[in-house]
């Protein structure tokens, strides 16, 4: 039997997926700057400026006057009833000012969430009465798409599945009214962060409630073709004590999407959820860099993570205008590139920007505080040299993951470690064949030493998944490690190239059990000496300086001893054949510590810090340099001191 519904006109039907492609085209993204004026008060309470209309139109036009460098990150901007009707200081209506940049207008149409009776607090979204009028309203004013959203939130019996039921239904009931009007909906069913669930209870959850959101647009015929989800990246709640990396949140997003979303919807613009501006950035980054198969265009719609350091930066004042659109352009093309998996640059700590944290320093407990741009040192407690302070912060940097060079040239050529002394080079191509063209495989079997391979793929793409998937493969009774050379992928010898740099590298773990090396040839490398190193047992970290000395720090104590034990005064060989005797020594108190930089040149003897007691001192340890986009030591004469 046939049943008989309402239709949209094929001429409809290509203006919705249009409007959509126009949307999220590649590298584009969406501004939601569509808060409500009691969320907005919220924003400027915090930088101390009244919550008033006028105050309010004064920020968005902080966002609005952004230049043409905006037009190839914004493809859409989402506006509050309120700011449609706004114009700027000269009269010029908002809603042109971003149609003349070929930017979409967007509106939010829903009223705000309401208790939803039966439940144990959850909620459901009113709005839909007189939905119909305003979005034929909303369509004569220039508004091209519209945004609903719905709010679920985890716990022991949230969320239940009559709030998932009945809020499915609520969004697809209004995205089927927006289409009738040619008004592309944007379907926002948010699964708040709150809580302490980990990832894979997020992943559960955010399958079930896609899953019935479009099971609900199934049944209210929704073209899907014409429509734009806006969900939440998966992500553990909170207060989980569990961390987890850019790259598992990817995974875990990624794969509820697959197993819920149909490919026929046009794209997937990603809510920042209370991410800082860097998380979500590198979060959207990793998604778009996941080895899985995506059908949808995979960007933004954020809100905070736009507007933070905008908000910041303009603090009510006029004069500060100019440079807080500066800060919102920064972020735009920082988003943009990260919605093409092009995004390299710095990482925050876990959020803990602009919170404090303790040190050990020789004994000496040392409170610092990371800033946007810098690692300052708040108090001290008993007397610490400046090189020990130097050392520790430089250490603390390094094991928070807030050094982050850029994506260097080599990011084509992977590392094979740990392979069977019999390993020939047909062998090596048939573990890494699958992942894409290879263009050389090095293979280094050198006499007395483990074998290992340098891989080089056409497509760094290619390389991405290599890593992910055969690193700690078992081959032949051998675990293999797969991993991004560093010395490529980071600042190269002596350089900040640490971590890993591949987006699916392995973490570099950190240990206390750390010998220093010196005597390395010119041309000895962190990977030549962590081989030579694994002779005395697991090596978990090595790095080497550009004055021929090295650093290696060991899973076991025990394997430290006999490092110094066994290979101090031992033949070294590097990757290009040069040969020397290195020397090897435990970093203690009589040797020059170091983490993956030396002291800066031309400094004297160590100096004492000042003894606080009651006083506070602040030295700049440590600077973001936005040119090079990396942390750089700062020399002693350029510190900044106060005494309290």
């Amino acid at each position: 039997m046939t049943h008989q519904f309402p239709t949209l006109t094929t001429e409809k039907k290509k203006e919705l997926h249009e409007i959509a492609l126009r949307i999220v085209a590649p590298g584009k993204g969406i501004l939601a700057a569509d808060e409500s004026v009691g969320s907005m008060g919220k924003r400027l309470n915090q930088i101390g400026v009244e919550n008033t209309e006028e105050n309010r139109r004064l920020y968005r036009q902080v966002l609005f006057s952004a230049d043409d460098r905006i037009d190839s990150c914004i493809g859409g901007v989402i506006f509050f009833h309120e700011t449609l009707y706004q114009t700027s200081d000269d009269g010029v209506p908002f809603v042109k000012m971003i149609k003349d940049k070929g930017i979409t207008i967007g509106i939010k149409v829903d009223k705000g969430v309401v208790p939803l009776p039966g439940t144990n607090g959850e909620t459901t979204t009113q709005g839909l009465d007189g939905l119909s009028e305003r979005c034929a309203q909303y369509k004569k004013d220039g508004a091209d798409f519209a945004k609903w959203r719905c709010v679920m939130k985890i716990s022991d019996t949230a969320p239940s599945q009559l709030c998932i039921t009945e809020n499915a239904n609520v969004l697809a009931r209004y995205a089927s009214i927006c289409q009738q009007h040619g008004i592309v909906p944007i379907v926002e069913p948010e699964i708040l962060p709150d809580g302490d669930h980990d990832l894979k209870r997020c992943q559960f959850v955010t399958e079930r409630v896609l899953a019935a959101v479009y099971k609900a647009m199934f049944d209210h015929h929704v073209y899907l073709e014409g429509t734009l989800l806006k969900p939440n990246m998966v992500t553990p709640g909170h207060a989980c004590p569990t961390k987890y990396s850019a790259e598992e949140v990817a995974m875990a997003t990624v794969t509820a999407l697959r197993r819920t979303v149909p490919p026929a919807v046009t794209g997937i613009t990603f809510l920042s959820g209370g991410q800082s501006e860097e998380e979500a950035s590198v979060h959207l980054n990793a998604i778009n860099n996941c080895p899985l198969v995506k059908p949808w265009s995979l960007t933004f719609s954020f809100g905070r993570a736009l507007q933070a350091s905008a908000l910041k930066t303009w603090r009510g004042h006029k004069e500060n205008q100019s440079a807080a659109t500066e800060e919102f352009i920064k972020r735009a093309e920082i988003n943009s590139l990260a919605s093409q998996g092009k995004y390299s640059g710095e990482r925050d700590i876990s959020g803990a920007t602009g919170l404090s944290h303790y040190l050990a320093v020789n004994g000496e407990e040392v409170r610092v505080q990371v800033e946007r741009h810098a690692l300052i040192v708040l108090s001290t407690r008993g007397r610490v040299t400046r090189r020990s302070l130097f050392t520790s912060a430089r250490l603390f940097l390094d094991m928070s993951g807030v050094i982050r060079g850029p994506a260097g040239s080599n990011d084509c050529r992977i590392y094979v470690g740990n392979l069977p002394p019999d390993i020939r080079t047909k062998d090596v191509e048939d573990v890494f064949y699958k992942y894409g063209a290879i263009r050389d495989i090095d293979l280094k079997n050198r006499r007395g030493g483990p074998p290992f391979a340098f891989v080089e793929f056409e497509d760094p793409r290619d390389a991405e998944d290599a890593v992910y998937a055969r690193d700690g493969y078992d081959y032949d009774g051998y675990r293999l490690r797969v991993e991004f050379p560093r010395s490529g992928r980071g600042m190269g010898r002596g350089g900040f190239g640490g971590a890993p740099r591949g987006r699916y590298g392995p973490p570099s773990r950190r240990s206390e059990y750390r010998v220093i090396v010196s005597g390395l040839p010119p041309s000895g490398s962190w990977q030549d000496l962590k081989d030579h190193m694994r002779e005395a047992g697991d090596v978990c970290y090595a790095d080497v300086f550009r004055d021929g000395t090295g650093v290696v720090e060991f899973v076991r104590k025990e394997d430290m001893t006999y490092a110094v034990r066994k290979l101090d005064n031992t033949k070294f060989r590097s990757h290009e054949g040069e040969t020397s005797y290195i020397r090897v020594k435990v970093d203690g108190p009589r040797s020059p510590s170091y983490g993956r930089s030396s002291i800066p040149p031309g400094t004297a003897a160590p100096a004492l810090a000042p003894k606080p007691s009651a006083h506070c001192c602040c030295v700049v340890l440590w600077v973001w340099d936005g040119g090079e986009s990396r942390w750089m030591p700062a020399h002693w004469n350029q510190f900044r001191m106060k005494i309290g």
